[in-house]
């Protein structure tokens, strides 16, 4: 299986999604690998989503979950590098006022 995600520490983790299609077979994979990331590292978190070009509502439910927990901590959820189809979809619901999206 390829891996989910590569990480980046500094100040600000950045963790870059791997995978073209995030789907529910693999949303909650990623959501776990967040988790740990976030447990073991303080600090804010940015996921680059520049791979990513598919996304379905168990993403998107992962990805609001994540930054709910994250808000919990008094630490931040940064999303870079959306592609058009994904920014699109999130866009249509509505939500990207939920994220600080750069």
């Amino acid at each position: 299986m390829t891996d989910l995600l590569s990480i980046k520490t500094g100040d600000t983790i950045q963790v870059t999604l791997t995978l073209q299609y995030i789907d529910m077979n693999n949303s909650r994979a990623i959501h776990e690998r967040l988790m740990n990331i976030a447990a073991t590292h303080p600090g804010d978190i940015t996921i680059d989503m520049a791979n990513v070009i598919s996304i379905d509502s168990s993403t998107i439910a992962m990805l609001v979950e994540f930054n709910r927990q994250m808000k919990e901590e008094h630490r931040s959820l940064t999303i870079i590098n959306l592609t058009p189809a994904v920014r699109r979809v999130l866009d249509m619901l509505h939500i990207t006022k939920f994220f600080t999206i750069r």
